[in-house]
């Protein structure tokens, strides 16, 4: 599958990605900014930090029986549409991702409380999903459940950028015959889980 040459690729990087560290000296620079999430399962929030300046993503997430297949999925991202992983640590009860901070507006706020696009940055933003897409297809993974609320967006140059930020929905998937996505309002190769015509299994 092309999913295990990408991680191949990887290889080198896991290295570096992964530590080793406390929990507490990986986020001994970061400042909590702000909260978007936080229950028994997960917190996710917005971080300042001390040391370079910049703000980040950080989801610390209950470690759970399929984690060590997301944080490789997550690890072998690497697309200019795609938030992008900067540090993450494993540890005996929970995962911790660091992601750079792209913007805290997603494309279904954008759309429905505040910006009207004209046809040629609808089509700009038509183009990137596409582009997002065809490479997690390439790769042998799909998103559970791709909608507007997954993409990030912001004006870079005067030309508005797209990035999919809710990576740890990204599985890996087969196409055998009969096999079945769980989940609802699932895409998958251009599917939908409604239709009747064969549909990729979206491996947990």
């Amino acid at each position: 599958m092309k999913i295990k040459n990408l991680l191949l690729k990887k290889r080198n990087n896991l290295s570096t990605s992964f530590c080793l560290e406390s929990e507490t000296n990986v986020l001994k620079d970061h400042i909590p900014i702000h909260t978007l999430k936080e229950n028994h399962k997960t917190k996710v929030f917005y971080s300042y930090n001390l040391v370079d300046g910049y703000k980040y993503k950080i989801i610390i997430k209950r470690k759970k029986y399929n984690l060590k297949n997301a944080k490789l999925i997550i690890s072998s991202l690497d697309h200019p549409y795609i938030i992008k992983l900067i540090h993450c640590c494993e540890y005996a009860s929970s995962f911790i991702s660091v992601f750079e901070f792209f913007s805290d507006t997603n494309l279904y706020s954008s759309v429905i409380f505040s910006a009207k696009y004209d046809e040629k940055r609808i089509k700009n933003i038509v183009y990137q999903i596409i582009r997002t897409v065809h490479y997690l297809h390439s790769n042998n993974l799909a998103h559970k459940q791709l909608l507007p609320q997954s993409f990030l967006i912001k004006s870079v140059n005067n030309e508005m950028m797209i990035k999919l930020e809710d990576v740890h929905k990204i599985k890996t998937y087969s196409s055998r015959p009969n096999s079945k996505i769980r989940g609802q309002n699932v895409y998958s190769i251009g599917l939908i889980s409604n239709n009747r015509k064969r549909e990729p299994n979206v491996q947990e």
